[in-house]
């Protein structure tokens, strides 16, 4: 007896007794930082053109495993857009970029009858990719991209629609190193400043989205 006791207490005690897997997808909103890049814009179109913060569309995915009761791991894959146009009389001037965003997360999980609380944040590498255009007659762009890192952090909240569908809201703090994009050697340069444009950025987002429990 003292056996199947003991047998029981690991078996509930174990990563497999609290196992279970969950997906989500969604949209959101973010509002972005990223001042060597609003300098060089500002720059470009003579004058103060833009503000330090500007919003951008963001998407995401999630997969995640409930290693323990209150704790949960999982990979978020997130992929933003930005872009700013201007037209003049001298032509066109466009910079628009996105960024892939996987990322390796972890959460404190606070579960209710229907209902889930989720707090963590994670790590993973961000791949950039620009399109810039500057032209009087002539529309061109050129292409540029760069490898970084970015760090996340992250709460959410589940409530039940039906079965094991959830509806969620999520909020996002990031802080990206996307680094220095260049096509071959040529970096997007600041004249002014005589160096390459970083793209490290600082942004807020919200969230919505669906998640499935299974």
């Amino acid at each position: 007896m003292k056996i199947v006791y003991s047998l029981l207490l690991i078996c509930l005690l174990s990563p497999a007794a609290f196992s279970q897997y969950s997906v989500r997808a969604g949209m959101g909103i973010d509002l972005i930082s990223s001042q060597n890049v609003v300098d060089y814009i500002n720059i470009v179109n003579g004058g103060n053109i833009i503000g330090n913060f500007n919003t951008a569309v963001s998407f995401s995915a999630e997969g995640d495993y409930m290693v323990k009761k209150n704790f949960q791991v999982g990979v978020e894959v997130a992929y933003m857009l930005n872009s700013y146009t201007n037209l003049t009389t001298g032509g066109k001037f466009e910079l628009s970029y996105n960024v892939i965003m996987p990322s390796l997360v972890g959460y404190y999980v606070i579960p209710g009858s229907g209902y889930n609380f989720k707090f963590g944040g994670g790590v993973g590498i961000r791949l950039l990719n620009v399109s810039l255009t500057q032209a009087l007659s002539i529309n061109t762009a050129s292409k540029y991209s760069s490898t970084g890192f970015g760090l996340l952090l992250c709460a959410e909240g589940n409530t039940l629609l039906s079965g094991n569908l959830y509806a969620n809201i999520g909020a996002t703090v990031r802080y990206d190193f996307n680094g220095k994009p260049k096509n071959g050697s040529e970096y997007i340069n600041n004249q002014v400043y005589q160096e390459p444009v970083s793209f490290t950025s600082l942004s807020i987002g919200l969230r919505l989205g669906v998640s499935y429990y299974f």
